[in-house]
């Protein structure tokens, strides 16, 4: 992996879901930064990115913030970080 590599890789998050990134650059022990499709940065083991074509990856994003848009305004069951309770409330767009 390298810089600018167009990879999918599990996002910080997300519990257990992966994004479309951009490598920006190789850390320590096959550890690397990458910049996420939401602009999350995030350091990712290499075990858990995957390679993608530039083209792929643009299409893996744009099916994603179309999803993304349709829930905007809709109802949701949302966990509270800080207390750990699920809440009822409706998703914002940023």
């Amino acid at each position: 992996m390298q810089a600018n590599d167009k990879v999918v890789a599990l996002h910080p998050e997300y519990a257990a879901q992966y994004g479309p990134a951009t490598v920006y650059k190789a850390l320590h022990d096959m550890w690397y930064q990458v910049g996420f499709y939401d602009n999350t940065m995030a350091e990712v083991p290499r075990e858990e990115m995957y390679f993608v074509t530039p083209e792929a990856c643009e299409e893996i994003k744009e099916a994603i913030l179309v999803h993304e848009d349709k829930l905007v305004n809709r109802p949701v069951v949302a966990r509270k970080d800080e207390d750990g309770i699920y809440y009822l409330g409706k998703l914002f767009s940023n």
